[in-house]
């Protein structure tokens, strides 16, 4: 169920933050490794690891407030 919750939440996120979040925590990439395989600096992997998992956190809090 939680899984499920955290799934759904991540496929909401802008393809962004979404890419960045799958390269960097599911695949284990570094922010630069992350950065050269888009074409984009570490810190805008940064920013999108930032804004990304905020989004999460949101959404699953509204999600559980609904129960």
């Amino acid at each position: 169920e939680s899984r499920h919750r955290v799934r759904k939440s991540l496929k909401a996120l802008p393809a962004p933050e979404r890419l960045a979040v799958e390269v960097t925590v599911l695949e284990g990439l570094s922010h630069r490794a992350a950065g050269r395989r888009f074409n984009i600096s570490a810190m805008t992997i940064q920013r999108r690891l930032k804004r990304g998992p905020e989004r999460m956190e949101s959404s699953l809090e509204r999600h559980q407030l609904s129960f």
